[in-house]
């Protein structure tokens, strides 16, 4: 079935309001792997059994399950983020934009944790590369989450 142009338009221009509980889940969902592979690939001494909070390792006095509580809630709070800003682009710019988006929650990241905190560990570059594939990747399930919208119900 063919739709006429007056319909075409009409559908292309409804605006596509954000789905935050489709970016939250995002979020928690990329923030699972990142929990499993904590620097975001598998071959780094940093492992789940690490205090780490998006890829940075705590101290040795922050507890091991308010670290895994803090990097979820950032996860959730990154992939609201996330969402606003990806929501209306095609899913390969969704990507790449995902990513710029994460490399600012980075600088965020850092300026948090050096004037909060008054510390940083170092070992920045996987920091960043984790912030960055995490930005993409939550933007990726958005898209696929926001996605997967149920059938408008019809009245009778």
């Amino acid at each position: 079935m063919e739709l006429n142009q007056p319909e075409e338009r009409a559908l292309s221009s409804q605006p596509r309001p954000v789905r935050w509980g489709a970016a939250a889940v995002a979020g928690l969902i990329v923030g699972g792997l990142f929990f499993l592979f904590p620097r975001g690939i598998p071959w780094t001494s940093v492992t789940a059994f690490s205090a780490t909070v998006m890829g940075r390792v705590m101290p040795p006095e922050v507890p091991y399950l308010t670290a895994i509580l803090v990097h979820f809630l950032l996860c959730a709070i990154y992939g609201l983020a996330i969402g606003a800003v990806v929501n209306k682009l095609r899913p390969e710019l969704a990507m790449l934009m995902g990513a710029i988006v994460g490399l600012g929650l980075y600088l965020l990241n850092f300026a948090a944790v050096y004037f909060l905190f008054h510390w940083v560990y170092g070992r920045e570059p996987a920091i960043i590369l984790t912030h960055l594939l995490f930005g993409a990747f939550t933007a990726a399930a958005y898209r696929g989450l926001a996605g997967r919208q149920s059938p408008p119900v019809e009245k009778p």
